[in-house]
């Protein structure tokens, strides 16, 4: 039954997982993360670097890697689709590892079971899907190399810099669930309870028997005790075990339930509201640029400098976060329209890794998220490029990545894209 709901999109699901894992080796970004994930992922490597701080991830997959979507559709629901954009959520059972280093001294270490979440977006008209390998002509010079070239690093020949659409299909949001527990995993770990517990309690019938039972050969004591694990292991080995998972379960349950309550319907609140601007909008692409934005903010050496920031100095403890993932809710705080601009008030909770004076913890926190966009937005997934030229000395640079342009620091302004204004976290 499951197989009919397999990703038709497994291959890029388990690529990127394994370019994440290389990312924490070599600082290479993985290829199929959209541009504003990217970016993230390159703020984050330089924020550990200025802590002095390295990442290792071990990241093991267990079973198929399911297409949400596909239940949907079976139900005759269509909550991922819409006219100009399909968005894919996918997910796997996976064991993850992450390991944190200071001067090659190990400080941090963690393995748990997770289940990973992945939204991979692409146009809906499919021809478009393998744009990045085009031959594309660079509009400035005339050069010829392919669109991912000009996207990725500028023209190679005129050095021009561009603003594009995302070369979808690409993935733009991913995040770490907790699992009770990977089914794949569940009957090895429980024959390793029962074979613990069995010399557990074999060792204390023993050790029983030959202080109160003098005189009793020691064949006869051996025999007794290896009986008494193989009775009472396999009973109190599967007690133990299933009251393990029923613990974790419940401190799961207690998380989700927090965050389900204090950001509830959320979703419905969300698209209701922004789709009256654009029936193209979706909260899947709408989540991923909120998380992907305050990720970049915050790892920013310099938020002010942030091209879609416009709000004041971020609260010092931001400096200390080496890892920000998706908390699994958002939440609409409030909104209004004014002067032909859209503000949101968001709530979202996020898992973050801090650096802290006792050492690297984590953390389930609530942040609030203040946001902006000019009413008339539209989310255009077609193909698009453009040469960003500073209106002042008429240089081309990176504005994905710079607020100002580095040759005459005049500031370059997105026009048609969301703007943070603010970041805090409720005391």
């Amino acid at each position: 039954m499951m197989s009919s709901y397999i990703s038709d999109y497994s291959h890029m699901f388990a690529e990127f997982l394994s370019e994440l894992q290389h990312w924490s080796e070599t600082g290479a970004e993985p290829k199929t993360g959209e541009q504003d994930l990217r970016y993230y992922l390159d703020q984050e490597e330089k924020r550990l670097e200025k802590r002095g701080i390295s990442v290792k991830l071990n990241i093991k997959p267990f079973g198929d890697i399911i297409q949400v979507s596909k239940y949907t559709e079976a139900l005759g629901i269509d909550l991922f689709n819409n006219a100009r954009y399909s968005q894919s959520l996918h997910y796997q059972s996976v064991e993850k590892t992450v390991i944190y280093e200071r001067n090659d001294h190990e400080i941090f270490r963690k393995k748990d079971d997770y289940v990973v979440h992945l939204t991979i977006i692409e146009p809906s008209l499919h021809e478009h899907a393998s744009i990045a390998d085009m031959d594309y002509v660079c509009p400035t010079c005339g050069a010829i190399s392919k669109v991912h070239v000009l996207e990725e690093k500028g023209c190679p020949y005129c050095g021009g810099h561009f603003i594009m659409s995302d070369l979808f299909p690409k993935v733009s949001n991913f995040w770490f669930h907790k699992s009770v527990v990977v089914p794949e995993k569940m009957y090895p770990g429980l024959k390793k309870w029962i074979a613990w517990t069995s010399l557990v309690i074999a060792a204390a019938v023993f050790i029983y028997a030959l202080i109160t039972q003098k005189g009793i050969a020691l064949p006869y004591l051996i025999l007794r005790g290896v009986a008494g694990g193989l009775f009472g292991g396999p009973i109190f080995g599967y007690l133990l075990y299933f009251g393990h998972k029923i613990a974790r379960l419940s401190s799961i349950a207690s998380q989700d339930i927090k965050i389900t309550r204090e950001t509830k319907k959320g979703r419905e609140k969300i698209d209701r509201l922004l789709s009256r601007f654009d029936p193209a909008f979706t909260y899947e692409y709408f989540q991923g640029k909120v998380l992907s934005l305050v990720r970049t903010i915050i790892f920013a050496d310099d938020p002010t400098n942030i091209r879609q920031y416009a709000g004041r100095t971020l609260d010092p403890e931001f400096e200390r976060y080496l890892n920000i993932d998706y908390g699994g809710g958002m939440g609409l705080e409030y909104a209004e329209v004014s002067c032909g601009r859209i503000v949101v008030g968001l709530s979202i909770f996020l898992q973050s890794t801090v650096d802290t004076d006792q050492g690297v913890e984590e953390r389930l926190e609530k942040f609030l998220v203040r946001m902006e966009h000019v009413a008339s937005f539209k989310i255009d997934p077609s193909f698009s490029i453009q040469r960003v030229n500073c209106k002042s000395c008429g240089a081309s640079f990176n504005a994905l990545k710079e607020k100002r342009c580095p040759y005459c620091d005049s500031a370059y302004l997105p026009e048609e894209d969301w703007i943070v204004t603010e970041i805090t976290r409720p005391t």
